[in-house]
């Protein structure tokens, strides 16, 4: 799920672990949820996704119990230039390259 509401990617520890090379954070992460609900995130792991026939990394740290299997948040979509068309349910790839863009 593409999530413009989100500001870093989370994916569900159970599926990270079975997909992706986790690692310890050197420190941990606290985030808050939508419904303000604190979280702690100890580990991260890089995805791979397929996007518009090009594949890209993205950061995605591991939530027990998170809802989605993925939730990709919206500075990953920024880097790579992708955005939500709310209005048709759609990403908006019109200026995806595939590349990262470093600021």
């Amino acid at each position: 799920m593409f999530d413009n509401g989100a500001s870093r990617s989370l994916i569900k520890s159970d599926i990270a672990r079975k997909l992706c090379t986790v690692r310890k954070l050197w420190i941990p992460r606290k985030f808050a949820l939508a419904n303000r609900r604190a979280i702690e995130c100890t580990y991260a792991c890089e995805v791979g996704l397929e996007i518009g026939g090009k594949v890209v990394g993205i950061e995605a740290f591991l939530v027990d119990g998170l809802p989605l299997p993925l939730v990709v948040g919206v500075l990953d979509m920024e880097a790579y230039r992708i955005k939500l068309d709310v209005a048709r349910g759609e990403l908006d790839l019109s200026e995806f390259t595939g590349k990262l863009l470093a600021l």
